[in-house]
């Protein structure tokens, strides 16, 4: 056999065994031994490469990986990797087939874009997610939609069956699952720089095509910051607003503050638990339409006992005072 003598050196001669290839510390061997035949490859007088009788490759390693994902094994002693290099404006793949035509060759799909670095994940051979060159994530669209500003978790479908977001917790406790908003003054992932009063913590918003984009809410549900906050100290307030007909942004209708008082129509709280407020005419309706008969009370009481009890019943005025009030 006719092989080279390795860097500089002259070709040689050498004489080699039919099922091994030798040089240097190099050698490709066929191995025969019954039932476990297999094909190595050995550098610097170590295994790098095997492939089993039953079509197994293996690199750094004799050992076959997990029984439904035994067929290419990598291994080493630290950190073990793959790179697929692909050209700047090019696309790198893994394909997941259970066919070799049609839609049934890549039924699954993970695929990076250089050219506009984004990378998409197919089920059943459609795009079901895709993460932009910002980070953002977005199910069931191709690009991140301005929807009053940027977002980083966008959902949006076409099905003809009214889509969500589900959250589900199965224990055998008090506590279910839940949504937190939270914000820091940092500038950085991780901080924990306090909020000053006034500062809003959250928002639910709420908006409608206008013909001409999703950038207008309709109606919102704010949380702030009500009071100076400190260590395990958070006063919060919680504010509604809706949008009113010919308008193009929200106004504050309702507002909880941090000590529990309602205050409805204006957002300037007064000492009462319950403040309404408009700016031509205030009035609250209470109206009973049940089986009972046309009936509605407003009731007053005292902790410590007592209690006066307002209320219409067919037409007629009533007041109730007494250790208790009821509709009676």
């Amino acid at each position: 056999v006719f092989t080279s003598g390795g860097s500089g050196s002259a070709p040689t001669w050498s004489t080699i065994a039919s099922d091994k290839i030798t040089e240097g510390n190099t050698e490709a061997e066929v191995v025969d031994t019954g039932s476990d035949g297999h094909f190595k490859v050995t550098t610097e007088g170590s295994e790098r490469l095997r492939v089993d009788s039953s079509g197994r490759v293996m690199i750094g390693t004799t050992t076959e990986g997990r029984l439904t994902g035994d067929r290419f094994t990598i291994a080493t002693n630290g950190h073990t990797g793959m790179t697929i290099r692909s050209g700047t404006s090019s696309g790198g793949n893994i394909y997941f087939s259970d066919g070799t035509s049609g839609d049934d060759e890549n039924r699954g799909l993970v695929s990076y874009d250089h050219a506009s670095n984004f990378m998409r994940f197919f089920t059943n051979a459609t795009e079901k997610l895709r993460i932009d060159s910002t980070g953002a994530i977005l199910m069931g669209g191709t690009s991140s939609r301005d929807i009053g500003f940027p977002h980083k978790l966008q959902l949006e479908d076409n099905d003809t069956n009214p889509k969500g977001l589900s959250i589900i917790s199965n224990r055998n406790t008090l506590h279910a699952s839940h949504i937190d908003f939270a914000k820091t003054r940092g500038t950085s992932l991780g901080s924990n720089t306090i909020v000053q009063d006034g500062d809003y913590l959250g928002h639910i918003n709420f908006r409608g095509a206008d013909g001409t984009d999703l950038g207008t809410s309709a109606s919102r549900i704010s949380s702030s910051v009500d009071g100076t906050p400190g260590s395990n100290d958070m006063p919060g307030r919680l504010q509604f607003y809706t949008t009113a007909d010919g308008a193009a942004s929200p106004t504050e209708r309702l507002r909880i503050n941090s000590s529990g008082k309602v205050n409805i129509g204006d957002t300037q709280m007064s000492s009462n638990l319950l403040n309404v407020e408009d700016g031509t005419a205030a009035a609250i309706d209470i109206a009973s339409h049940g089986t009972g008969g046309d009936t509605a009370y407003i009731g007053v009481k005292k902790s410590t006992g007592g209690g006066l009890t307002f209320g219409i019943s067919n037409r007629d005025i009533i007041f109730k005072t007494g250790a208790s009030y009821s509709s009676g």
